[in-house]
């Protein structure tokens, strides 16, 4: 279905003329440009309409009117009415809880919780983006966490994650979507055997940067106390508390400069997750990796290697009619679970 008939058709427009017929003009127009922010986040066979990111994405100058216009209390009705869809569309336990028994979500409701977590963050909005900008195809499945397998241009996602748990890995995921899809990446095939250590370094490079990503995120969802599948529990918080002790080292020296201390700040844990994502030693797991028995170096040396030599073999399908994933049978069968082109599940070691 295109964006346009779900534009014209579908329950955001509803919204937008009930709020038209009932508040002063101002109001629906603000909550009109709302719903339109929702409907633009529309792909074909996808009602993937992320509501408009907290934060500086918000049209902050259209507020300041509507608080000239009407006042605070009556804009502030307009927030809640705004907080209360998106509250009706995540159907998932509380971020705080763990899952109960038998929870056992459909994709459309897996969609809607992810779709709610989404628009707490920026990064969340600027994932949708990557997400509408590339046409970028959805799998539910029912293990693992998520990966993004690049030769079908899809997320694999686990609708029985909690929804905070899909925001952080969709806006990992929609890094390696943004790089393969604006050419930035490669797959390891289009590599020439010699080409190896380009091929590597280029994706842990990448690697780190949907780490970093995750982590900002839940940062900024201020979701550091929460747990997370796939990831080390003592992880978050470590990051949530370095990033605010570079903040406050800034500020200490350089006093009103919060653009700087967010940038040295940020500066400071993308070191921090290329320490995580290094193997210490031989004998030691990195504190994040792509499975329990690789480092992501290791991982992308298998993926390479198993490329290179099935380069000349033709694509097979494997059970359930998904792709086999680009390193073969032998690769995917070092994984805990594979999910398409990179598995991103951090693994609990």
């Amino acid at each position: 279905m295109a964006a346009a008939a779900h534009q014209s058709e579908g329950p955001a427009s509803r919204t937008a003329e009930r709020a038209h017929a009932r508040t002063p003009e101002p109001v629906a127009q603000l909550e009109a440009g709302f719903e339109a922010s929702d409907a633009r986040w529309v792909m074909p066979g996808h009602e993937f309409g992320a509501p408009p990111p907290a934060g500086p994405h918000r049209d902050h100058r259209a507020l300041r009117s509507l608080q000239r216009t009407l006042g605070n209390q009556q804009t502030a009705a307009v927030l809640a009415r705004r907080a209360a869809l998106i509250a009706q569309r995540d159907r998932s336990p509380a971020a705080g809880s763990p899952p109960p028994p038998g929870y056992d979500p459909s994709p459309e409701e897996a969609r809607n919780g992810l779709v709610a977590a989404l628009g707490q963050t920026s990064l969340g909005g600027k994932a949708a983006e990557i997400f509408n900008k590339y046409k970028v195809g959805i799998a539910w499945g029912e293990s693992g966490t998520a990966g993004f397998e690049d030769r079908t241009n899809v997320v694999h996602l686990n609708r029985k994650l909690r929804s905070h748990e899909l925001a952080t890995y969709f806006i990992h995921e929609m890094h390696h979507a943004e790089q393969f899809n604006s050419g930035a990446s490669k797959s390891p095939e289009a590599y020439a055997g010699t080409e190896k250590d380009r091929y590597v370094k280029t994706m842990v490079s990448e690697e780190v940067e949907a780490l970093f990503r995750q982590f900002e995120s839940i940062y900024e969802a201020g979701g550091g106390n929460l747990s997370y599948a796939g990831i080390r529990p003592d992880l978050p918080p470590t990051y949530v508390r370095v990033r605010k002790d570079w903040i406050g080292r800034h500020l200490e020296k350089n006093p009103g400069d919060n653009a700087g201390a967010e940038k040295v700040s940020q500066s400071k844990c993308r070191q921090l997750i290329r320490i995580w994502v290094d193997r210490p030693s031989r004998s030691t797991s990195p504190a994040l990796a792509p499975n329990l028995f690789q480092s992501y170096q290791e991982y992308y040396e298998g993926m390479f290697d198993s490329a290179q030599k099935s380069k000349t073999t033709p694509p097979t399908t494997a059970t359930g009619g998904e792709a086999e994933p680009p390193g073969g049978a032998e690769q995917a069968a070092a994984e805990e679970p594979q999910l398409g082109h990179e598995e991103s599940k951090v693994a609990a070691v």
